[in-house]
C-alpha cells in the first residue's frame, strides 16, 4: 500500500491500519505515481486536495480520507478516487475507533436496520461512501433499481471493511449479500431516493 500526503495524519494509526505492508509518503513524485501500479496494491491518500489531479489515470484502488467539505471545493476529488471515508475535522480519532464507532453501524447491515427501525426512518449512509471513477454509474444506476449496483456497493464496503483491519465485519456483510439485492440496498440507501431523481425526458415513461 502507497500513502500519500500528510494533512489527516492526525490520530490515524497507520501500523494498526496497514499491519506494516505500507510505505508513506509524504510529498511523492510524479515519478513514482506512475510508477506506482508495478510496486502496489493500492493508494492511501490523506491529502487528496494536493494528489487528486495526479491520480487520475492511475490504474489502482485509490482510497481518499478527508472532509467532507472537500468534496464539494475540490470536484476533482471524486473523479480521482474510487472510495472515500469521511472524517470530521481536526478529529483525534484513529481511523479504526471511526469505523469500529460508526462504520459498524453500517458494515452490520441488516441486522443493524431492524434493531434500530423504530428509531429513525432514514438509512445509515453518512460513514463510507463509494465515490469516483464509479460516481456517474451508481447515480444512473442504483436509483433505478438495478441489482448489480447494489452488490457493487456492497463490495466497495467490503473493502474499507479490510483495508481498515476490520476482517469480521468484512465478513459479516460478505454473508448479508447472500439475503439478496433488496436488503443490501437498504443498507446504502433508501428506495424513495428514486422519486427525488428527474427523469430523462427522451425515455419512455
Amino acid at each position: 500500500m502507497l500513502i500519500l500526503g500528510n494533512k489527516h495524519r492526525q490520530g490515524i494509526k497507520l501500523e494498526a491500519l496497514t499491519g506494516g505492508y505500507s510505505q508513506a509518503v509524504t510529498k511523492a513524485t510524479p515519478e513514482l505515481i506512475s510508477d506506482a501500479t508495478r510496486n502496489y496494491d493500492l493508494i492511501l491518500c490523506l491529502d487528496p486536495v494536493l494528489y487528486a489531479r495526479h491520480l487520475y489515470n492511475i490504474n489502482l484502488p485509490c482510497v481518499a480520507i478527508c472532509e467532507v467539505d472537500e468534496l464539494y471545493k475540490h470536484r476533482d476529488i471524486p473523479d480521482a478516487f474510487d472510495y472515500f471515508i469521511p472524517i470530521g475535522p481536526h478529529t483525534k480519532e484513529s481511523l479504526l475507533d471511526i469505523i469500529a464507532a460508526r462504520g459498524a453501524k453500517m458494515l452490520t447491515g441488516v441486522d443493524f436496520e431492524r434493531s434500530k427501525r423504530t428509531e429513525t426512518s432514514d438509512p445509515v449512509v453518512e460513514n463510507i461512501f463509494l465515490t469516483g471513477k464509479a460516481w456517474e454509474f451508481l447515480t444512473h444506476k442504483v436509483f433505478e433499481g438495478e441489482a448489480g449496483s447494489s452488490f457493487l456497493m456492497a463490495a466497495g464496503a467490503v473493502a474499507i471493511a479490510v483495508l481498515a483491519g476490520r476482517e469480521r465485519r468484512a465478513g459479516v456483510l460478505a454473508r448479508s449479500l447472500q439475503m439478496g439485492p433488496a436488503s443490501s440496498l437498504r443498507v446504502f440507501g433508501h428506495p424513495k431516493y428514486r422519486e427525488h431523481i428527474p427523469r430523462n425526458p427522451l425515455m419512455k415513461s
